[in-house]
Protein backbone atom coordinates (compact mmCIF):
# COMPACT_ATOMS: atom_id res chain seq x y z
CA UNK A 1 0.00 0.00 0.00
CA UNK A 2 1.02 3.41 -0.53
CA UNK A 3 0.30 7.12 1.15
CA UNK A 4 0.30 9.17 4.74
CA UNK A 5 2.01 6.89 7.23
CA UNK A 6 -0.11 8.72 9.41
CA UNK A 7 -2.92 10.56 8.08
CA UNK A 8 -4.57 11.29 11.80
CA UNK A 9 -3.05 11.55 15.24
CA UNK A 10 -4.35 12.52 18.69
CA UNK A 11 -2.35 12.65 21.63
CA UNK A 12 -2.77 12.75 25.46
CA UNK A 13 -0.95 12.69 28.65
CA UNK A 14 -1.73 11.32 31.79
CA UNK A 15 0.47 13.38 34.30
CA UNK A 16 1.03 13.58 37.97
CA UNK A 17 3.68 14.91 40.05
CA UNK A 18 5.03 16.19 43.12
CA UNK A 19 6.93 19.35 44.67
CA UNK A 20 9.64 18.77 47.15
CA UNK A 21 11.48 21.71 49.23
CA UNK A 22 9.85 24.57 46.54
CA UNK A 23 12.41 23.85 44.22
CA UNK A 24 12.23 20.13 43.49
CA UNK A 25 9.45 18.23 40.97
CA UNK A 26 8.89 14.61 40.34
CA UNK A 27 7.02 14.11 37.46
CA UNK A 28 5.41 10.98 35.50
CA UNK A 29 3.97 11.26 32.16
CA UNK A 30 2.11 8.37 30.54
CA UNK A 31 1.48 9.51 26.79
CA UNK A 32 -1.77 7.65 25.34
CA UNK A 33 -2.95 7.85 21.17
CA UNK A 34 -6.92 7.63 21.58
CA UNK A 35 -7.38 7.29 17.82
CA UNK A 36 -4.63 7.80 14.99
CA UNK A 37 -5.07 6.18 11.28
CA UNK A 38 -2.45 6.26 8.48
CA UNK A 39 -1.68 3.52 5.79
CA UNK A 40 0.70 0.75 5.91
CA UNK A 41 4.54 1.16 5.65
CA UNK A 42 6.24 -1.97 4.42
CA UNK A 43 7.64 -1.05 1.25
CA UNK A 44 10.13 -3.70 0.37
CA UNK A 45 11.03 -1.82 -2.88
CA UNK A 46 12.60 0.51 -0.56
CA UNK A 47 16.49 0.18 -0.43
CA UNK A 48 17.30 -0.09 3.16
CA UNK A 49 13.71 -1.03 4.34
CA UNK A 50 13.92 -2.51 7.89
CA UNK A 51 10.55 -2.11 9.90
CA UNK A 52 7.30 -1.72 9.23
CA UNK A 53 4.44 0.07 10.85
CA UNK A 54 1.85 -2.52 12.71
CA UNK A 55 -0.30 0.86 13.07
CA UNK A 56 -3.30 0.70 15.84
CA UNK A 57 -6.28 2.81 16.12
CA UNK A 58 -5.13 3.32 19.95
CA UNK A 59 -1.66 2.56 21.64
CA UNK A 60 0.17 3.33 24.76
CA UNK A 61 3.65 5.87 24.67
CA UNK A 62 6.48 5.74 26.60
CA UNK A 63 6.29 6.44 30.46
CA UNK A 64 8.66 9.13 31.56
CA UNK A 65 9.74 10.03 34.64
CA UNK A 66 11.34 13.21 35.06
CA UNK A 67 12.78 15.31 37.67
CA UNK A 68 13.27 19.16 37.31
CA UNK A 69 14.75 21.78 39.50
CA UNK A 70 14.86 25.46 40.01
CA UNK A 71 17.97 26.93 38.83
CA UNK A 72 17.61 30.76 39.46
CA UNK A 73 13.80 32.79 40.21
CA UNK A 74 13.20 36.35 41.10
CA UNK A 75 12.52 37.49 44.36
CA UNK A 76 9.31 38.09 43.43
CA UNK A 77 8.56 34.90 41.27
CA UNK A 78 7.62 36.50 37.98
CA UNK A 79 10.53 34.65 36.16
CA UNK A 80 12.38 31.03 36.46
CA UNK A 81 15.02 29.25 35.03
CA UNK A 82 14.78 25.62 35.59
CA UNK A 83 16.91 22.62 34.17
CA UNK A 84 14.96 18.88 33.88
CA UNK A 85 16.42 15.35 33.77
CA UNK A 86 13.89 12.40 32.34
CA UNK A 87 14.45 8.59 31.44
CA UNK A 88 11.79 6.97 29.17
CA UNK A 89 10.50 3.70 29.84
CA UNK A 90 9.85 1.09 26.96
CA UNK A 91 6.49 0.68 27.27
CA UNK A 92 4.64 1.78 23.88
CA UNK A 93 3.78 0.77 20.63
CA UNK A 94 7.27 0.89 19.23
CA UNK A 95 5.58 0.28 15.62
CA UNK A 96 2.64 2.82 16.13
CA UNK A 97 4.67 6.03 16.59
CA UNK A 98 4.08 5.33 20.33
CA UNK A 99 7.28 4.64 21.62
CA UNK A 100 10.45 3.13 21.32
CA UNK A 101 11.88 -0.43 21.52
CA UNK A 102 14.52 0.50 24.41
CA UNK A 103 14.96 2.83 27.52
CA UNK A 104 15.86 6.81 26.25
CA UNK A 105 16.93 9.80 28.19
CA UNK A 106 17.33 13.59 28.08
CA UNK A 107 17.93 17.08 29.56
CA UNK A 108 17.16 20.44 29.16
CA UNK A 109 16.48 23.66 30.27
CA UNK A 110 13.09 25.58 30.92
CA UNK A 111 11.95 29.24 31.38
CA UNK A 112 8.54 30.44 33.44
CA UNK A 113 6.91 33.62 33.21
CA UNK A 114 4.22 33.66 36.01
CA UNK A 115 1.54 36.70 36.01
CA UNK A 116 -0.34 34.36 38.57
CA UNK A 117 -3.59 34.86 36.65
CA UNK A 118 -1.82 32.98 32.97
CA UNK A 119 1.90 31.83 32.90
CA UNK A 120 3.74 31.01 29.78
CA UNK A 121 6.48 28.32 29.67
CA UNK A 122 9.49 28.04 26.91
CA UNK A 123 11.68 24.82 27.14
CA UNK A 124 14.21 22.85 25.14
CA UNK A 125 16.68 20.11 25.54
CA UNK A 126 18.08 17.11 23.99
CA UNK A 127 16.57 13.59 23.70
CA UNK A 128 18.58 10.35 23.23
CA UNK A 129 16.57 7.65 21.59
CA UNK A 130 17.07 4.54 19.87
CA UNK A 131 18.31 4.19 16.31
CA UNK A 132 14.96 3.30 14.75
CA UNK A 133 13.75 3.12 10.94
CA UNK A 134 10.74 2.87 9.32
CA UNK A 135 11.50 2.07 5.34
CA UNK A 136 14.70 4.70 4.87
CA UNK A 137 12.87 6.59 7.71
CA UNK A 138 15.72 6.91 10.55
CA UNK A 139 15.10 8.52 13.83
CA UNK A 140 17.16 8.67 16.92
CA UNK A 141 18.54 11.40 19.33
CA UNK A 142 16.43 14.54 18.60
CA UNK A 143 16.66 18.35 19.66
CA UNK A 144 13.22 19.44 20.96
CA UNK A 145 11.25 22.62 21.77
CA UNK A 146 7.79 23.77 23.49
CA UNK A 147 5.63 27.14 24.09
CA UNK A 148 3.32 26.83 26.46
CA UNK A 149 0.66 28.83 28.01
CA UNK A 150 -1.17 27.49 31.37
CA UNK A 151 -4.09 29.22 33.41
CA UNK A 152 -3.71 28.04 37.07
CA UNK A 153 -6.61 26.00 39.28
CA UNK A 154 -7.38 25.61 43.02
CA UNK A 155 -4.96 27.41 44.44
CA UNK A 156 -2.08 26.51 41.30
CA UNK A 157 -2.58 22.54 41.99
CA UNK A 158 -4.10 22.17 38.51
CA UNK A 159 -3.02 23.71 35.30
CA UNK A 160 -5.15 24.15 32.53
CA UNK A 161 -3.30 24.64 29.02
CA UNK A 162 -2.26 24.28 25.91
CA UNK A 163 1.22 23.71 24.62
CA UNK A 164 2.93 23.33 20.87
CA UNK A 165 6.26 21.11 20.71
CA UNK A 166 8.61 20.05 18.35
CA UNK A 167 11.60 18.21 17.71
CA UNK A 168 14.39 17.56 14.48
CA UNK A 169 16.55 14.80 14.67
CA UNK A 170 20.38 15.57 15.46
CA UNK A 171 21.86 11.92 14.70
CA UNK A 172 23.80 11.05 11.75
CA UNK A 173 21.02 10.03 8.68
CA UNK A 174 17.97 11.42 10.28
CA UNK A 175 15.38 13.55 8.45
Amino acid sequence: QSGAPVKAHVMGYADIGVELFDRLGLQFLLPFVPYQSGSQTNADTVVGAEDAVDLQAAAMGDLRIELRGIVFRTDDRLFKLGANANIFAPSGGEFSFAGDRTAGGGAGIAAELDFKDVFFSFNTGVHFRPLASVNDFVVTNEWEWGLGAFIPLRDDRIRLGAEIFGSTGIGEGTT
